[in-house]
């Protein structure tokens, strides 16, 4: 399956664009964030944040479990604004404009709740 061969698809690697899609057997990405956090608010460890993101990528060769060669430029911009809880825990909305390429719903725009984690 896919999902278990390396390199992994640019799709996974951009906002913007569903998990898997654009998997090559070259894949070339930047993800630049601008972080914004502020202040806790009514509970300790309870920060709100929002952030600024332009994603960029290529991919080119072979698409994985086929013989089908292709190359391209992705690209998207957009935001989220989440609540941090303990430093760990994201919870917010995430938009994503789409600026080169397409995603499988062929709209410019996708969003939705996000929920990330990291330590």
């Amino acid at each position: 399956p896919q999902f278990s061969q390396r390199p992994l698809a640019l799709g996974t690697k951009m906002r913007g664009f569903e998990t898997n899609t654009h998997g090559t057997a070259f894949t070339l990405v930047n993800n630049f964030d601008l972080r914004f956090a502020g202040p806790e608010i009514l509970i300790k460890n309870l920060n709100p944040a929002v952030t600024l993101f332009l994603d960029m990528g290529y991919f080119g060769g072979i698409y994985l479990n086929t013989s089908y060669k292709g190359s391209g430029v992705l690209a998207s911009t957009g935001f989220e604004a989440a609540v941090n809880l303990l430093g760990i825990f994201a919870v917010g909305y995430r938009g994503a404009f789409i600026l080169a390429g397409e995603n499988m719903a062929q709209s410019t725009y996708s969003g939705g709740l996000m929920f990330s984690f990291q330590f």
